[in-house]
């Protein structure tokens, strides 16, 4: 058994019982808790996709994804969004690495627009993406759909998402990622489970087409977020 197919497997694992955790949990709550989810607030970003709509002024997330990714993100007068993450793996000699920034000029209960600009890179190369987001309230939940260019790209990259409240702690969230220039087209379908303090990603990536399929058949999601 190889190193990338025992973290798998750990990942795996945690997912499950941390999803069944908390599937106890909202089956405890009552019925009139569930009914509440409307008044819930959009995401200001799903799995890896920003939504259009920004963190509040002074809020501060402190992230984990995939056990090994670290990222923080600060909200700035309720309208821009400053984050950075890097690669913790101890001994690893690829540390890759990422900072943004997302304004979102224009907001309101039924939709939002905001731009934005990442700059990633390694210890070999860096790129600068740029772009666009629109976020939709549709029904009880929101549609978000973006657009991104950038040097690491020949074309763009087009994303589509949703986000969907069942219940005052949880939301069901997917992600559509497709490259313009290729057949490459990834799916992130799952679920955000939201304390007050904290909140906890979890899911799976699939390839839809192109080559990912050589690769994988799917890959499980899990990411947890502290929130000051």
């Amino acid at each position: 058994m190889n190193g990338r197919t025992s973290i798998h497997r750990v990942i795996l694992i945690l997912f499950i019982i941390i999803a069944n955790g908390f599937a106890a949990h909202l089956q405890a709550q009552s019925e009139a808790d569930r009914t509440e989810y409307p008044s819930q607030q959009p995401a200001t970003s799903l799995f890896v996709m920003p939504t259009a709509y920004p963190m509040q002024s002074g809020e501060v997330h402190l992230g984990l994804y995939e056990i090994f990714f670290a990222s923080g993100s600060v909200g700035i007068a309720n309208m821009v969004d400053v984050s950075a993450g890097t690669m913790l793996l101890p001994g690893q000699e690829l540390r890759p690495y990422y900072a943004g920034i997302k304004v979102s000029a224009l907001q309101s209960e039924s939709g939002a627009l905001a731009a934005g600009s990442v700059f990633t890179g390694d210890e070999d190369d860096d790129r600068l993406m740029f772009y666009a987001v629109g976020t939709l309230a549709l029904f009880d939940g929101w549609l978000s759909a973006g657009y991104s260019s950038g040097s690491q790209y020949d074309g763009g990259l087009a994303t589509m998402g949703v986000d969907y409240p069942i219940s005052r702690s949880a939301r069901i969230m997917s992600e559509f990622w497709i490259s313009t220039d290729s057949d490459e087209a990834l799916l992130n379908l799952g679920a955000r489970f939201q304390l007050d303090f904290m909140s906890l990603d979890v899911g799976f990536v699939f390839p839809v087409s192109g080559d990912g399929g050589d690769y994988f058949e799917y890959l499980p999601w899990l990411g947890g977020t502290f929130i000051l």
